[in-house]
């Protein structure tokens, strides 16, 4: 059964995803910052020069000095929180607090409590960083400062929006929109705006979030702020970047960037590099993501932002993670925790260990995952990080699931749904819902199941989570197909790949188009079982075909026409075109033709009497792969010819196709394999190898596959179709020859049967 346990690939995703918006939003984190600093060193200075009359008392002399030595420590703290020196940050501000409250300045108390606030909440200590935020608030409606009032109710909102509280974190929030409001403060509303959108963001309300954020880009265009723009443009392509539209992403995260590298803003350039390079993994441009990660790196470790530096560490790691090279992906994962331990980051801290739960939970090793995530989960009930151990229950639940104890699971989704409704995360909540659906179905409970599975249906579709619409509906579809209720099994599994068809349409590599269609296959296969239930065979016939040449007709399309309307309108073969396909068994030359809405597909064998040289000819410039299963690759039947292909010879030609004749051939195929059956006319040899070989590629052949011996035919055919199926997946041909060659050494261990086959030319 599908199933949307493949939480832990989400969570390396989501949970990366989070911990770069943690940080993306620490940019406005800190322009608030500035901002209280401005207002705290505007008033100190203003009081400076109230405190310089023509003769000064020594009393006044001395609370003059401790304010200069209190304003030089907050500078120093600043300069701390920006090298991500949180610990020594914090003792530093505590110092100038106590000069503040010694020479009873209580603005200067009140923005270095927000100061302390806003370290606490780099730290992950969410209870102590909303302690002295409310302190703060305090003194600043005490002093009657509006401004400051209104950017430390917006700090309180963000420390709840930190601890998985978006209700409350909304009301912060709005409460300073509305003060900002009041004052006309149009940049500082801008930033509240900023930081309203961020909630909905992690809350799933992308269309909410994405006006939000366009409403405070327009504030600071406005105020020509630059560089909260960039802030503002990365985080929209964030939003894009969740929804799926990863060109739209990569076009605002390179606005953003050009923006940081004109103002020289090196932390922010190596976030939004980050965020870039997380495009490319959710791309599956694995190459393009780890470039991007590195240049990150390199900057945060430059600048000195240690919990930069480990959050990446984090992410290079989930590229190995998806990669499935697991002891790389360990050993980055490694590297980010001892930096969150190094600073006492304990958000990065249990983000990290989930991590590497997941890891082990891919490897199978689930007393080692199960050991993860309980650290994970420690800590972020510790941090009073709500959304963080929802997600953390869940993959505790997957776990359970995985070993059979599934009372355990239920238990563990159970209470991670409880967490999700808390905090009103929709996206969570249809994760856990659909999770406990496919416990009740393996339970054999299927009226509990489409429970569970319809309202996480209903949450997909109102939050616009398409992959997730689709992999409940299959869900769906199978439990109805276990009730033997084939009608709605049928319509809700088309129904899954309607929607399944739409991800297609968005801006995915060729190879992230067919490991989607492999991931939603069995779509079709329960498909076809309810069709069959019903006697629809004609119709299975139809899903069967299209299953397996979804992938490929894809990838022909792309070719084509980079146009999407254009792309949408090539359609799998119909039942007419398969009952004509199959009319012709085990096909070589294989010829497709897109007219207007159909796909036309020929496929033709020339064999015995029809296998020769002018039908060969007639095909050859049309084909996308020759493959040609011949009587021998002649060597020595004619001291004149050094090589030849054995077709069938006619009364105008001896079947002989020479080196010299197939130089003047036009070929357009994209490979040539040249299969040697195990036949007496010739031997094949080195030299007639080379000769065919460099007269294809001559011809036009970019890649040709030749048998350097006579190989079983058993062997050969069985070794060619993984071939296919390699390739396929994979489109290195070397790659895709070696996993066959592989494959088939399992079942023909002698190197005769596998080993005979090799790659000239492009891969």
């Amino acid at each position: 059964m599908r199933d949307i346990d493949n939480q832990p690939v989400n969570t390396l995703t989501l949970l990366g995803g989070l911990l770069l918006v943690h940080y993306r939003l620490k940019f406005l984190s800190v322009a608030t910052l500035v901002l209280s600093l401005f207002l705290f060193t505007s008033f100190a200075q203003s009081k400076t020069r109230r405190l310089v009359p023509t003769i000064l008392t020594a009393q006044a002399q001395t609370t003059q000095e401790l304010r200069e030595e209190a304003l030089q420590l907050t500078q120093l703290g600043f300069q701390q929180l920006s090298q991500s020196q949180f610990q020594q940050a914090v003792k530093t501000f505590e110092q100038a607090l106590v000069i503040f409250r010694q020479i009873g300045d209580r603005q200067g108390e009140g923005a270095t409590l927000n100061s302390i606030g806003a370290n606490y909440e780099n730290l992950g200590q969410y209870t102590k960083a909303l302690e002295v935020s409310v302190q703060a608030l305090a003194i600043l409606k005490e002093m009657g400062d509006k401004s400051g009032e209104a950017i430390t109710l917006s700090n309180i909102g963000k420390i709840y929006e930190s601890l998985g509280q978006y209700t409350k974190a909304l009301e912060f929030h709005e409460q300073g929109l509305a003060i900002e409001k009041q004052l006309a403060n149009q940049a500082h509303k801008g930033i509240i705006l900023n930081n309203i959108g961020q909630v909905y963001d992690k809350l799933g309300e992308y269309a909410k979030a994405l006006e939000l954020y366009q409403k405070a880009l327009a504030v600071h265009k406005q105020f020509r702020n630059q560089a909260a723009e960039g802030v503002i443009l990365s985080n929209i392509g964030t939003v894009y970047q969740n929804q799926g539209e990863y060109a739209k992403a990569l076009e605002f995260h390179q606005q953003a960037l050009a923006i940081h590298k004109q103002f020289r803003n090196q932390a922010a350039e190596g976030v939004t590099l980050n965020n870039i390079a997380t495009v490319y993994k959710n791309q599956g441009h694995y190459a393009k993501a780890l470039k991007f990660f590195q240049q990150g790196l390199a900057i945060h470790q430059q600048v000195g932002t240690k919990v930069l530096e480990g959050t990446t560490f984090n992410n290079i790691a989930a590229v190995y993670d998806d990669l499935g090279q697991y002891a790389k992906a360990l050993e980055f994962y490694q590297q980010a925790l001892a930096i969150h331990k190094q600073i006492d980051y304990k958000v990065g801290e249990g983000i990290t260990l989930n991590n590497i739960g997941v890891v082990y939970d891919s490897l199978g090793q689930y007393a080692k995952a199960l050991e993860s995530y309980q650290k994970a989960l420690a800590i972020r009930k510790q941090i009073s990080d709500k959304a963080g151990e929802g997600f953390t229950l869940n993959n505790i639940g997957k776990v359970y699931k995985s070993q059979g104890q599934y009372a355990e699971g239920l238990k563990s989704y159970q209470q991670a749904l409880a967490i999700h409704k808390q905090i009103r995360n929709k996206a969570g909540k249809g994760l856990t819902l659909s999770n406990i659906g496919g416990v009740y179905a393996i339970l054999g409970q299927y009226t509990k199941a489409l429970e569970f599975y319809q309202q996480a249906l209903a949450i997909h579709k109102q939050i616009g989570d398409t992959a997730g619409q689709g992999i409940t509906l299959s869900n769906i579809g199978v439990v109805y197909g276990s009730q033997s209720k084939y009608a709605d099994a049928e319509k809700t599994l088309f129904a899954a790949i309607k929607v399944n068809e739409t991800l297609r349409t968005r801006d995915l590599t060729d190879d992230q188009k067919i490991s989607i269609f492999e991931t939603q296959a069995s779509t079709y296969r329960f498909l076809q079982k309810a069709l069959i239930a019903q006697n629809k065979t004609n119709t299975a016939l139809e899903i069967s075909e299209r299953s397996r040449a979804r992938a490929f007709i894809e990838l022909l399309a792309s070719k084509i026409s980079g146009n999407i309307d254009n792309q949408q309108a090539i359609k799998p073969p119909n039942i007419e075109q398969i009952k004509q396909i199959a009319k012709v068994q085990n096909a070589t030359l294989v010829e497709y033709s897109i007219m207007e809405s159909k796909l036309y597909i020929w496929v033709i064998k020339p064999t015995g009497k029809d296998a020769t040289k002018a039908a060969f000819k007639e095909k050859l410039s049309t084909a996308r792969i020759i493959h040609l299963a011949t009587h021998g690759l002649l060597d020595d039947a004619d001291k004149s010819i050094p090589s030849a292909i054995a077709l069938t010879p006619t009364s105008n030609d001896d079947g002989l196709l020479t080196p010299a004749e197939i130089v003047d051939l036009k070929i357009n195929a994209e490979l040539v394999v040249l299969s040697a059956c195990d036949t007496g006319r010739g031997a094949i040899t080195g030299d007639g190898v080379v000769g065919l070989s460099r007269s294809l590629i001559t011809a036009g052949a970019p890649s040709v596959i030749v048998s350097l011996w006579k190989v079983p035919d058993s062997a050969t055919s069985e070794l060619m179709t993984e071939f296919y199926q390699q390739w396929e997946q994979n489109p290195d041909k070397a790659v895709a020859l070696r996993n066959a060659m592989l494959i088939t050494m399992k079942k023909h261990p002698q190197p005769v049967n596998w080993a005979a086959f090799t790659l000239i030319g492009e891969s």
